[in-house]
């Protein structure tokens, strides 16, 4: 039986690869001209999208046209790329116009209703798009859809939390298989909450190598040997992640006011002091996606200062209250004093770690070596965004991607195929063999403010 999957516009829009790795099972990956008309109107500009669509119209012209069909409901176009069927279908008629308010969300749920009609019996039919409200419209006419899934389980256990009834074997947890302590531990598992039964006492610890990790006081104070020391057990288990040189991919994910900025500069800034030689500057990463308006979006703004600032702002707050907690004030300080105190400091530290911040695009080109990556609000950032920056990067680094899954602004993008999702996916199932060390964690603590632990629990419905 034949499978027939045809695509929305958002889909090579989020990722071109995925026209043909949707094809790879065998199955026939349709794309209704409409996706094409859409696709070209967006092939100028330089934002990520546009060079999806030019990336997508590069892979179909490498293809070869083995026939096109004159059929009862309109034209079919079968390309092969790369041994992998492609139809380009185009229908005599169409309900809607494509001016219309989603004429032509219509019009691709239409080649999807009439493909599943001729099919029939002899094969499966399934429109795939982020689009929930298409999909919803496209299964009340009998479509069968999807979502586009890079992971299909976008819930992790990174730090398990298991109860020792035995003192005996808690006090001796250090350097244990964790194989004899919990028989269910799964690779996800990155760090522990081990709690005594019999007298409450915790042990954090990590995982490596299949052995227990426990973070000793020695090991705790000196992680707290930062600017801003962690202040609570989450973040105190990613700063022993960040400031290990031997773990190479960190990922942080947490919701809003949880410290996931702080926690990765500041590690990031103590890293590069005890490790001189190997670490040589800090870059920080955004992608330029955000929740303004478009009114107020990247191109429509007058110097590139101000283009900039509304990316980079994230970074700059970072680094002022971590200068904020170096400098006090003094006494008989002037007016502004305390500030320019701030500015000078923040200028020095900015020279000392040899600190730059960027946005992706046109980062193309370049090569990091020696340099600890901060990859922000990467929820975000796509797969193929992703893909850019990873191989962009060279020798001794260390990657840190930072972002929330509940503040997804990119339109193209689901908690199930975003950059991070990807990254906290392969974290977790391993999928491929790699010489790369992982750490992944969830801060779920808001500590930013009261009043942002009172939005953040109002607001989320908890």
């Amino acid at each position: 039986m034949s499978k027939y999957i045809v695509v929305d516009t958002n889909i090579p829009l989020t990722d071109a690869n995925s026209i043909l790795e949707l094809g790879k099972d065998g199955s026939i990956v349709v794309i209704p001209s409409t996706v094409l008309e859409e696709l070209d109107a967006k092939k100028g500009g330089f934002d990520e999208i546009n060079w999806q669509a030019r990336a997508t119209a590069r892979i179909l012209a490498s293809g070869t046209i083995e026939s096109i069909n004159n059929l009862s409901y309109g034209t079919r176009t079968i390309l092969n790329v790369k041994d992998q069927k492609i139809w380009i279908i185009d229908l005599h008629k169409y309900e809607a116009d494509p001016k219309e308010y989603g004429g032509n969300d219509q019009r691709i749920t239409q080649v999807a209703k009439i493909l599943t009609e001729v099919v029939g019996d002899k094969g499966t039919v399934k429109l795939i798009t982020i689009d929930f409200y298409m999909r919803i419209r496209a299964a009340a006419i009998g479509v069968k859809t999807s979502d586009y899934k890079i992971i299909n389980d976008a819930e992790f256990e990174f730090v398990k939390e298991c109860e020792i009834e035995s003192l005996d074997i808690f006090k001796t947890l250090h350097d244990t298989p964790i194989a004899d302590i919990d028989c269910k531990h799964n690779l996800e598992n990155y760090s522990y909450k081990f709690t005594s039964t019999d007298t409450n006492q915790i042990k954090l610890a990590t995982i490596s190598n299949g052995l227990i990790k426990v973070l000793g006081k020695e090991t705790e104070a000196e992680l707290r040997r930062q600017d801003c020391a962690p202040i609570n057990a989450e973040q105190l288990l990613v700063s022993k992640a960040i400031q290990d040189p031997k773990t190479d991919l960190v990922m942080i994910e947490g919701q809003a006011g949880s410290g996931k900025n702080i926690t990765a500069l500041s590690n990031a800034i103590r890293l590069m002091k005890t490790n001189k030689d190997k670490y040589t500057s800090i870059v920080y990463l955004r992608t330029p996606q955000n929740d303004e308006a478009p009114g107020e979006d990247i191109g429509y703004l007058a110097t590139n200062e101000a283009k900039y600032a509304m990316y980079l702002g994230p970074m700059e707050d970072t680094l002022d209250f971590i200068v904020r907690s170096r400098i006090k004030a003094k006494p008989g300080d002037k007016l502004n004093d305390l500030e320019i105190r701030v500015e000078e400091a923040k200028e020095k530290l900015q020279i000392e770690c040899n600190m730059e911040s960027m946005i992706t695009t046109g980062l193309r080109g370049r090569t990091f070596h020696n340099t600890i990556v901060i990859m922000d609000e990467w929820q975000n950032a796509s797969k193929a965004t992703t893909q850019k920056v990873l191989t962009r990067i060279g020798k001794d680094c260390k990657v840190i991607a930072i972002g929330s899954q509940r503040q997804i602004d990119n339109k193209w993008v689901t908690k199930y195929n975003n950059g991070l999702a990807v990254l906290m996916g392969e974290a977790r199932d391993r999928s491929i063999n790699t010489n790369i060390n992982m750490f992944a964690i969830e801060l779920k603590k808001v500590v930013r403010s009261d009043m942002a632990e009172f939005a953040e629990n109002l607001l989320s419905g908890k």
